[in-house]
């Protein structure tokens, strides 16, 4: 093997550093096969200097340093059924997964790898990992961050991998160890056998000890094997085990007949091991036979395994070769009553006049205890009424002898039994299924009950149940039974009050109806800290509320408590035809007078409320604090005073997010807030405000508007106003404070009243002109007696002047006008290719006269007229959407496009939209796209195709010649490139090779956008021998040149330079997120990489879960505000070996490392790093350590530095800063060096500096392999 040539000693600034590969042998990335490479020395191909380097010939690791690159990886399948999952909606929320596996990746930031399927029309979700043989904690969660997990805190689910398998898990529920062993290493000294702790379960069963010092004496410590703790009841786990041949643990029996101890913990009483199931694979060719065998020793020093007074019991039929033993049932041993630890041993050994009775393969071993009494258990109660219910039980085991009775026991009091209760029923005897109907009970009552059944020992009892009975309902509502049709009745705060009694899923269908004013200022609803809400976190209100236009008064809430309003939470409700006035809340953030939260698909309309406060600290809205999902809002009025200490306030919503709809809609209140607060809404993301006004005052800090504080992407607003004075500071406007990349449709603000000249969005206007019709008319507003539903009126002596919504004053007379001119809206375009596009339209209002011709028309300069292109679409005969088709047009052309309508007296113009073409036509390359007739890339034409084409993403591409990428800087309005395979659910899965050959020139501009490179997500494919220069990417996050997110995949041979990436978060020269078992190597890069809010790293953002860098370098430079390294920043769970830097790092704040800014939990080895470091927590090689929770041994060995590193607060040669974790004996740092005097430190967090002259000196270097890895010139080098 030729050794790598690795100059050290000296800080060298290498730049141009690459090389061309031919490849000897192929990688399985999944199984971590190594590719060796032979690579020719070369000059730098892109003028980057004249450095001549030595390359790695191979990137073989020592054998201590491959425990997470070679082991083989498993398909693991977890399934979750979700029946039993509170508040779950299976058509909008998303199961993730988490865990060990993921590096505890909060849920919803790792799509790729937690983002679980539903499988068919069930309710089971899945989801597919490949993972190492190794033990794993895991939980589910709904939807984004930590808050929807299947319960708080621990304990965590627990598998251990072996091979390929399938894990089925019922959301919420999690069985904690019973039943079956848990296998442990261990036992006499020389002999390591199995010793295996047995729970024995049934009848009054005590628990086994979990105080492993007990093996002590002649015992050898325990040491876990492949089956332990929470994962021996996994039903997944144990099947297979025992169809899977290559499953388990080979026993190697030391003598014939001697077998391995079963440890019995703790015996309280009499009790039977009744049961063995063994799972054999192989046999040597021989017949085995398998015993119990039990010892008289008592205590916690266990006997030795040779010992004579081993006794023989429950044998098992002799089993040939290779078969399966099954579960053998045999006669019970019985253990006396001695409160005593008991010792049983397996007894295994084959034929001994066949050969060699020593060899035996067992894959698997349970063993099952049971006591003299009948073991029963209680499975359900339901059809539960005011006076009855039925429960279900089974006998699961009868004990010693038969059951004699059966049944159930019920009582006020927990565990009642036979003699103690108020009922008992009698339901035969034997074993199996039973059911009983409880009768006579009182409404509005808890009973506890449980099954018992009898045998000639006793009677056993199992676990108890409780429910309660329904309530009588004469006593909680005026009327009614709680359907739609006949809902019940609300005519008192009692009434209302017992509303809360029907929460949750199972009430969806219950209906109520007002009939009354309520007034609930009075006691107790006023008194202490007041109206306690309708509905909590995963009981929130499902229902449906007409409040047939009555009032609620005198709502009180003084409570430090979040979601406080009438209701709390609510969910896939309806509330409507309410009035609510006279309320006041206080403390209480997510809060709104009607409700502090609506979820889902909640509809609200008709709600008044007036003359009502609210104070608090944050996210406050005058009727609701926080709207999220698709819920639609209407025809709501809201004259709520707010003043809020912190962020988020508006008269209606503080925040509407997720697809909501707020429409036909007034706010009058005033607002005070920190920041982000609307005279309507405060913050709007991804939702839509149409045909509403805000008419009260609004003073905040930042974003502050007159309509919406905050207008967050993917959002519209159409045909509103707002008049009220507005005051801030900074992103203040009149009618929006702040817009994101969202569209103002038909939107106005004075200009005078609201004290704001500018708005971002919408057009302000002076007062006289916000009271003109005519301002509105031509704008496409919905006119009573004009358009198609009459939504707006004017005038009237009403609202002051300006328009007012119909529905405030329905029978007030339209405007008097003979004539008025037609209106169009240009809604979208879409469809767009390189020389086409289509466009949506409307007809607002038809005129007066009726408008003959109507259409689109379009140009390249801007203000598009019928002298321009146009499409005809004849005479106007009713309202609404149409449809015209733009053609001729130019490739990679921005038009702009508007609607037009004519009538006898007018041509009116519509909105003006903006439409870029496809810069060129997506023509398919020459190729089937199989691995022997790959598609032929020698174009750019034929690798935008790529981009164009989502169902190729999982075919072969072979370059054919170099690609000028130049032109993509004016792509697409100068946003350039759009990357191949730009979503996460519909991710690259081919394989490309670039074949030696260059893509250079590619350019994106993409600030506000996030996974932005050549390609977006690649999940298990392969990127091969590609050159990439001359590119710049900026995005928002997770930008790099070659791929924003890469799952188990292999990348080999690429080599980037003079390129750029600049975002707020996670930015790599390379890629940006390395996961799930990625392979990169032989990677070189000279990148400028920047990341504004942190992760930068010239190869990798972040390298995580298992993934592997190796055989690679990075020169150039690399920034963020923290968290950055020359190879990556942040390296978590994952793998670098035989890899350099020369980038020079700064951060703003902390963590800079030559090599990596943060490093966690995972491996580090013959590497180094020479470039310039600078920041707090800053090292020559590592930034910090941070150790905890790790799944695999976190190993850094031979690596050196001789970096100049600079900083305040935690710098070193070496290592800035360590977790105090580090001192873990399973924390593997072993011969890492710096040089003391080109680092400018004299310290180091760990590792041992040296001087220059003592860095060339290799038996300075303990345990360095000088043959085979590293090389140098002896006190030159």
């Amino acid at each position: 093997m030729k050794k790598s040539t690795v100059i050290f000693g000296l800080l060298l600034l290498i730049l141009g550093q690459y090389v061309s590969a031919q490849p000897e042998k192929r990688i399985d990335h999944k199984n971590f096969e190594v590719e060796v490479k032979e690579f020719t020395k070369s000059k730098s191909s892109y003028g980057l200097g004249t450095s001549q380097w030595g390359g790695f010939k191979q990137i073989d690791v020592p054998d201590s340093f491959r425990e997470i690159k070679d082991r083989e990886l498993f398909d693991v399948t977890f399934n979750v059924d979700m029946s039993f999952a509170e508040d779950f909606d299976p058509d909008n929320d998303v199961v993730y997964i988490t865990g060990s596996m993921l590096g505890w990746a909060s849920p919803g930031d790792q799509p790729n790898n937690q983002t679980m399927t539903r499988v068919d029309d069930s309710m089971i979700w899945s989801k597919t990992l490949a993972l190492g043989a190794d033990t794993y904690q895991y939980k589910y969660f709904l939807n984004y961050g930590w808050d929807w997990g299947e319960w708080d805190g621990d304990p965590n689910r627990m598998i251990t991998v072996a091979g390929d398998m399938e894990v089925n898990d019922v959301w919420g529920t999690y069985i904690e160890p019973a039943n079956y062993i848990n296998l442990i290493r261990g036992g006499p000294a020389g002999t390591n056998p199995l010793a295996i702790p047995v729970q024995i379960t049934g009848v009054n069963a005590a628990p086994w000890s979990t105080n492993l010092n007990q093996w002590t004496g002649s015992w050898q410590a325990p040491q876990a094997i492949y089956d332990q703790g929470e994962h021996i009841n996994n039903p997944g786990y144990w099947s297979n085990i025992e169809n899977n041949p290559n499953a388990g643990t080979t026993w190697n029996n030391p003598q014939p007949g001697t077998g391995y101890g079963i440890l019995v913990v703790d015996l309280q009483q009499e009790r039977q091991l009744y049961a063995l199931s063994v799972f054999q694979m192989f046999s040597d060719g021989k017949t085995t036979h398998i015993a119990l065998a039990s010892h008289p020793t008592t205590g916690n020093t266990a006997p030795n395994a040779f010992d004579e007074e081993w006794v023989e019991f429950l044998p098992v039929s002799p089993v040939g070769p290779g078969e399966n033993f099954g579960t053998f049932v045999g006669n019970p041993t019985t253990f006396p009553v001695d409160q005593a630890t008991r010792y049983v041993k397996i007894m295994a050994y084959n034929d001994g006049n066949l050969g060699n009775p020593w060899y035996i393969e067992l894959k698997g071993i349970k063993a099952y205890g049971a006591g003299d009494l009948p073991l029963v258990i209680t499975l359900t109660v339901d059809d539960i009424t005011q006076d009855s219910a039925v429960a279900s039980g089974e006998v699961v085991h009868q004990g010693s002898s038969l059951v004699t009775a059966r049944g159930m026991v019920w009582g006020a009091m927990p565990d009642p039994d036979l003699d103690n209760n108020l009922g008992f029923s009698q339901e035969g005897e034997g074993m199996g299924h039973f059911s009983s109907i409880l009768s006579g009970l009182e409404p509005n009552t808890k009973y506890y009950v449980r099954s018992y059944a009898t045998n000639n020992h006793g009677t056993n009892y199992s676990a108890t149940l409780s429910f309660t009975t329904l309530f009588d309902m004469s006593d909680i509502f005026a009327g009614g039974s709680g359907t739609e049709e006949d809902p019940w009745l609300i005519e008192t705060a009692e009434h209302l009050n017992n509303i809360r009694l029907f929460l949750g899923p199972e009430n969806t269908d219950k209906y109520f109806m007002q009939i009354a004013d309520i007034d609930l200022g009075v006691a107790p609803w006023n008194e202490g800290q007041g109206w306690v809400p309708i509905g909590v976190s995963n009981y929130e209100f499902r229902g449906h509320y007409n409040g047939g236009d009555y009032v609620i008064s005198g709502l009180f809430i003084n409570r430090l408590s979040a979601y406080q309003g009438l209701f709390g939470i609510v969910r896939d409700a309806t509330i409507k035809n309410l009035q609510i006035d006279n309320s006041q809340i206080s403390l209480g953030n997510y809060s709104g007078i009607m409700a502090g939260a609506i979820i889902g698909n909640t509809y609200a309309g008709n709600i008044t409320i007036v003359s009502s406060s609210i104070t608090s600290s944050e996210i406050i809205g005058g009727m609701v604090g926080l709207s999220s999902g698709n819920n639609f809002l209407e025809n709501i009025y809201c004259d709520v005073s707010i003043n809020i200490t912190g962020n988020f306030a508006g008269g209606i919503a503080a925040v509407i997010q997720g697809g909501g709809t707020l429409s036909n809609s007034i706010s009058s209140g005033n607002i005070i807030a920190g920041a982000r607060a609307g005279g309507l809404v405060g913050s709007l993301s991804a939702s839509q405000i149409t045909n509403a006004y805000a008419i009260g005052n609004v003073n905040a800090g930042d974003y502050a508007g007159g309509l919406i504080g905050q207008l967050l992407p993917n959002s519209t607003v159409s045909n509103c106003y707002s008049n009220g004075f507005v005051s801030g500071s900074q992103f203040t406007g009149g009618l929006i404070g702040y817009n994101r990349q969202s569209n103002i449709f038909g939107s106005f603000w004075d200009t005078e009243t609201s004290g704001q000249s500018e708005s971002d969005g919408g057009t302000g206007l002076p007062t006289e002109q916000m009271k003109d019709y005519e301002t509105y008319i031509l704008a496409g507003w919905d006119f009573k007696g004009m358009g198609q539903f009459g939504i707006w009126n004017i005038g009237n002596e009403r609202n002051d002047g300006y328009p007012y919504l119909d529905w405030q004053f329905p029978d007030d007379p339209p405007l008097d006008l003979d004539i008025w001119p037609p209106v169009v809206i240009t809604y979208y375009v879409y469809d767009i290719t390189h020389n086409s596009a289509y466009v949506t339209a409307a007809v607002v209002q038809m005129g007066n006269p009726v408008a003959h011709q109507h259409g689109i028309c379009w140009n390249t300069s801007g203000s598009p007229t019928i002298e321009d292109d146009n499409t005809q679409e004849g005479p106007v005969t009713d309202f609404g959407e149409y449809i015209s088709f733009m053609d001729n047009l130019q490739p990679n052309t921005t038009y702009y496009v508007r609607a037009y309508i004519v009538n006898d007296d007018a041509i009116q113009y519509g909105n003006e939209l903006s439409v870029s073409t496809l810069p060129m036509e997506a023509l398919a390359p020459e190729g089937s796209g199989t691995e022997n007739e790959p598609y032929l890339i020698g174009s750019l034409s034929d690798l935008y195709w790529v981009a164009q084409n989502a169902d190729s993403h999982d075919k072969y591409f072979l370059q054919t010649d170099d690609i000028d990428a130049g032109e993509t800087d004016d792509w697409h309005g100068g946003e350039g490139w759009i990357p191949i395979a730009q979503y996460w659910s519909l991710p690259f899965t081919g394989n490309y090779n670039g074949d030696g050959h260059t893509i250079s020139g590619l350019t994106i501009n993409r600030p506000y956008e996030n996974y932005q490179s050549l390609f977006g997500f690649i999940t298990d494919g392969t990127i091969t021998n590609l050159n990439i220069q001359n590119s710049h990417i900026v995005a928002n996050q997770r930008a790099a040149v070659l791929a924003g997110w890469v799952d188990n995949t292999h990348i080999s041979n690429i080599n980037i330079a003079n390129s750029s990436v600049t975002a707020s978060h996670f930015a790599g020269g390379l890629v940006s997120v390395a996961s799930s078992g990625s392979m990169l190597e032989n990677i070189h890069t000279h990148a400028e990489v920047s990341s504004m809010g942190g992760y930068a790293g010239g190869i990798a953002g972040t390298i995580q879960s298992e993934s592997t860098l190796a055989n690679s370098s990075s020169s150039g430079y690399v920034y963020a505000s923290s968290v950055a390294g020359g190879i990556a920043g942040w390296l978590t769970g994952g793998v670098i070996s035989q890899s350099y830097s020369t980038s020079n790092v700064f951060v703003e704040t902390q963590y800079a490392g030559g090599l990596v800014g943060i490093f966690a939990n995972s491996h580090l080895n013959n590497s180094y790093a020479t470039g310039y470091v600078n920041g707090n927590n800053a090292g020559g090689l590592i930034g910090t350590i941070f150790l905890n929770d790790y799944a695999t041994t976190p190993l850094i060995i031979n690596n050196y530095s001789v970096a100049p590193v600079q900083g305040e607060i935690n710098t070193g040669g070496l290592v800035g800063n360590i977790s105090e974790e580090a001192s873990d004996p399973l924390f593997d740092f072993q011969n890492n060096y710096w040089n003391s005097e080109t680092s400018g430190q004299e310290s180091s967090a760990v590792g041992e500096g040296l001087s220059t002259p003592e860095m060339l000196i290799q038996t300075n270097f303990s345990n360095w392999d000088f043959a085979e890895t590293w090389s140098n010139i002896e006190n030159i080098t």
